[in-house]
């Protein structure tokens, strides 16, 4: 049997008498030589499929749907007898929101606007009102600071709201004071006592209308109480004077006519008038020319003090 040859992967340690096995690269080349090589086919690969992005689907518009009309319903024939049904609303009937609003307006303590006045808050201003068409404004006439005198060529002043209202009208020289208040209550009264129909008395007691010992006067703080008066003279001149020193006098006239002043309340204003009446003037003779009817019971006589 021949000799086995001496393996060369084989190797000794130094005082060792068993061998080791080499440790590195020829091992490993050996091992690749007799292992046969094999060749790995990757699996195939699928794609992930795609998912399609979400689109909002939005509706389709719908159509608008026209008003319906309500066809108006012909009114019946006079003298026809209706033995139908009407199911349309009431005239003046009042809407349910209105019934609600009016509870819920009277819970909270406040009442719903009219239409007027909201239309009349959104819109122009209100216009001012104005005087009934029956009352007309009074024509134009002098002040009693512009005309001194009344006579022919002047005969009638009339005094603004502050002269007509404040203090006391004076009439110095009358002799004779006829009055009508706006109850058509009727008197007169004289200088020497004599005194006939009502007399007017203020809230305070006082007479609307007097005579003192200069003359006559009027208690213009009840100017709403007085309609008109009448003053007649003697033979001196009448004159006014007022408040604020403002005066005017009513001329005597001349030997066939005398001037008298009638005093007539327009409104809240005065007019002072001069009339002129034929001599003799009677006291009879001036009820029956301005349309006095003296109101009570008979002629009577007072005793004045002084």
């Amino acid at each position: 049997m021949a000799d086995a040859p001496a393996r060369l992967d084989l190797t000794r340690l130094p005082g060792s008498t068993a061998p080791v096995a080499p440790v590195g690269p020829p091992a490993q080349d050996a091992a690749r030589a007799t292992t046969p090589v094999q060749h790995v086919t990757p699996p195939p690969t699928t794609a992930a499929p795609r998912t399609p992005p979400v689109v909002p689907t939005v509706p389709p518009p719908v159509p608008a749907q026209p008003a319906r009309s309500t066809p108006a319903q012909p009114a019946p024939a006079p003298g026809s007898s209706g033995t139908g049904l009407d199911l349309g609303p009431r005239r003046g009937a009042v809407p349910p929101g209105a019934v609600g609003a009016s509870h819920a307006n009277a819970a909270g303590g406040r009442s719903a606007p009219s239409p007027a006045s909201t239309s009349g808050a959104a819109g122009a201003p209100a216009r001012p009102r104005s005087a009934p068409a029956d009352v007309l404004p009074p024509f134009p006439a002098p002040t009693i600071g512009e005309v001194l005198v009344l006579g022919d060529e002047e005969p009638m002043v009339r005094l603004d709201a502050r002269r007509s209202a404040i203090g006391t009208l004076l009439v110095h020289g009358a002799v004779v004071a006829v009055w009508e208040a706006t109850t058509l209550e009727t008197g007169w009264c004289t200088a020497s006592g004599e005194r006939a129909g009502r007399t007017v008395h203020t809230p305070g007691n006082r007479e609307l209308v007097a005579l003192a010992d200069d003359g006559a006067l009027i208690a213009l703080r009840h100017l709403s109480m007085l309609r008109r008066a009448v003053f007649v003279g003697d033979t001196e001149p009448l004159e006014v004077d007022l408040f604020d020193g403002s005066h005017t006098v009513v001329s005597t006239g001349d030997e066939s006519t005398m001037n008298v002043l009638s005093i007539t309340r327009v409104g809240s204003l005065l007019e002072l008038r001069a009339e002129p009446l034929t001599r003799p003037i009677t006291l009879d003779e001036v009820v029956r020319r301005f349309g006095f009817v003296v109101t009570g019971g008979p002629t009577r006589r007072e005793r004045r003090n002084g």
